[in-house]
């Protein structure tokens, strides 16, 4: 079921009113259906943390049976450090 949005929001407010409620499923640990539904290709532009380069954002969409279907959104850098992220997706895959 797709959330509706009604209402756009200023920067300038100061108040926001939680009139429709945002239900959110945490899925106990385990092995679950997914697909990647988007790959966005970006630029990451480096921090303290990490170096600039080139990064993947996937869009994925998680089957978690009884508890219904859900989207969870996924940013990997493309360097060595996160090499294990990368085969790791490709092996769920």
């Amino acid at each position: 079921m797709a959330m509706q949005f009604t209402e756009v929001f200023d920067w300038d407010m100061s108040e926001v009113e939680d009139s429709e409620s945002f239900e959110s499923v945490v899925l106990p640990a385990g092995k679950y259906p997914f697909k990647v539904v988007k790959l966005t290709k970006e630029y990451f532009e480096g921090s303290d943390k990490a170096p600039e380069g080139p990064r993947a954002k996937l869009q994925l969409e998680i089957d978690g049976g009884t508890k219904g279907k859900g989207v969870a959104f996924e940013r990997i850098l493309l360097n060595k450090k996160s090499a294990w992220r990368i085969a790791t997706l490709f092996a769920s895959c």
